[in-house]
């Protein structure tokens, strides 16, 4: 004789709730202790930064949570569980902005080193005109150094797009300065050939840009003759004592000498009479004016 079957086993309503609740507590703490080593788990430093907001808020709400398992374990898995969604979207958001963080550090980094090759490179061509302009780069790359510890990329990019501005600005002063030594040498070496003692040359303004070096020449007749050359290619003259037109076609000669002799080119001439009261030959004397150098 044998005897088998199926039979239903309930429990009664409130022992069933019991475990259910039961169940949920242990489900509530796991969850918390999830959040908990989640949170350890955080090493790198500038994740840490990234979420630290985030986790101060986090921590705040999940002992909040913990202090209700005991007594309402159903709200507090369904608390616990969105604290652990958000602790997980915060940290993924926090790697990705690592990650392009890291991105513009490296790039930042890249350009503050070829930045600092160029100034290296300008300080041993540099002349005197570009000196004080590579000490503000210097400035400025101290300021992108700064700018760049302290994790504001954008800005340190900045600083050193400003330094290399000045590189650049002190590269043309430099080579500025070394066409107008050329400019000088050839305006001395043909004075003193012409028979002018030479004063000079001698840098004068020295406040303004790059400063205006200035020839002075004797003739024994007494007439003289000033040049001032500036470093935007400018040159300043002025001649005294001369009759007539006779100053101009000494500034012709001047100007004929340094063109075949130097390949110093003159652009339009800006001339001013002076004396317009002493006429002769129908010309007024003792010019002047200025010319703008070609280069």
């Amino acid at each position: 004789m044998s005897y088998s079957g199926i039979r239903a086993i309930q429990l009664e309503q409130e022992r069933k709730e019991r475990i259910r609740r039961e169940q949920n507590r242990a489900r509530a703490e796991s969850l918390a202790a999830a959040c908990d080593q989640t949170i350890a788990a955080i090493k790198d430093p500038a994740i840490q930064q990234l979420v630290a907001r985030d986790l101060k808020k986090i921590r705040s709400e999940l002992q909040a949570a913990r202090t209700r398992i005991a007594g309402d374990p159903d709200r507090a898995v369904k608390d616990v569980s969105a604290i652990q969604k958000r602790l997980h979207r915060s940290i993924a958001t926090a790697k990705t902005k690592a990650g392009q963080w890291r991105k513009e550090q490296a790039a930042t980094q890249a350009q503050l080193q070829e930045t600092e090759s160029r100034l290296a490179a300008e300080r041993e061509a540099t002349s005197e005109a570009g000196r004080p302009i590579l000490a503000a780069a210097d400035d400025a790359i101290r300021k992108a150094q700064g700018l760049r510890g302290a994790g504001r990329e954008t800005e340190a990019l900045a600083a050193c797009s400003h330094a290399e501005s000045l590189i650049e600005k002190a590269r043309k002063a430099s080579l500025d300065e070394r066409i107008r030594r050329e400019v000088v040498r050839g305006l001395l070496t043909t004075l003193t050939e012409m028979g002018f003692t030479i004063d000079g040359p001698q840098l004068t303004n020295k406040d303004a840009d790059g400063g205006i070096v200035t020839l002075t020449g004797k003739l024994p007749s007494g007439k003289l003759a000033r040049f001032e050359v500036s470093l935007d290619g400018k040159m300043q003259f002025d001649l005294d004592g001369y009759e007539g037109r006779s100053c101009a076609k000494e500034i012709e000669r001047v100007e004929s000498q340094l063109q075949e002799r130097f390949g110093i080119r003159f652009g339009p001439a800006q001339v001013t009479w002076k004396n317009p009261d002493r006429i002769s030959k129908g010309s007024r004397d003792l010019p002047t004016g200025g010319r703008a150098m070609t280069r």
